[in-house]
């Protein structure tokens, strides 16, 4: 928990929860504080600030960043089929062939890996995917520290764990819309709005993910790549 408050889980992590959570917080800040006894809780849910912290790390660790992540692996296969690993194939068209090989000679360089080569890759793709997947998870770790690769990282951890929680925030929304229907309250078209806000990026929220995951990609090879060019 001790990175929790870092600049990327912050942005990343903790404000996807927080988006989350909004169904929780109208349902405790007009429905459930008046239920909590003052005996019980000094100071209202809400107002408790180590109270919300460990409440926005649980979600945030098991309600968001869990199904997000299984929600990545479904669609990009387990890295597999990330776009880094997609970009470097010799049958892709996003970067030249020179590109390319500039990238397996820097790979065998910086971490004596040798990648395949389009030969070997027509041969085995399922190995040269594999191979590629391995060097990215170097890469990731000597220029993660990068302002551009690091701005779009989060933007991409962003809207991966926006998923996990809005799935959260639908479970939530529809309890929030079952106790204003209860109440008879004029507000309840707000608990079927943040239905229907959750619902659209739960169902249509890979495209946003893959596009993020692209942009992430692209910067995350190129600024490796300008190493060569800096030296």
């Amino acid at each position: 928990m001790k990175d929790f408050f870092s600049k990327y889980s912050r942005e990343a992590r903790v404000y996807p929860t927080i988006i989350g959570l909004v169904p929780f917080y109208i349902l405790q800040y007009y429905y459930l504080a008046d239920l909590i006894p003052s005996e019980v809780f000094t100071v209202k849910l809400v107002g408790n600030a180590t109270f919300a912290v460990v409440i926005l790390y649980l979600v945030s660790e098991f309600f968001v960043r869990f199904p997000s992540k299984l929600l990545e692996d479904k669609i990009f296969k387990n890295k597999r089929d990330f776009p880094t690993t997609r970009f470097l194939l010799s049958t892709d068209k996003e970067y030249s062939s020179d590109f390319k090989n500039t990238f397996r000679k820097k790979v065998a360089r910086d971490f004596s890996l040798n990648l395949s080569d389009p030969v070997e890759e027509v041969r085995n793709e399922d190995e040269a995917r594999r191979k590629i997947k391995e060097a990215v998870g170097l890469i990731i770790k000597r220029v993660s520290d990068g302002h551009l690769v690091l701005k779009h990282n989060i933007s991409y951890g962003f809207f991966r764990n926006l998923w996990g929680a809005s799935l959260v925030g639908l479970i939530l929304s529809f309890a929030l819309t079952s106790v204003l229907v209860f109440k008879n309250n004029t507000h309840t078209y707000l608990g079927v709005f943040l239905i229907l806000a959750y619902l659209m990026y739960v169902v249509f929220g890979r495209f946003v993910i893959r596009y993020f995951g692209e942009a992430y990609s692209r910067k995350l090879l190129e600024e490796y790549m300008e190493e060569r060019l800096q030296k």
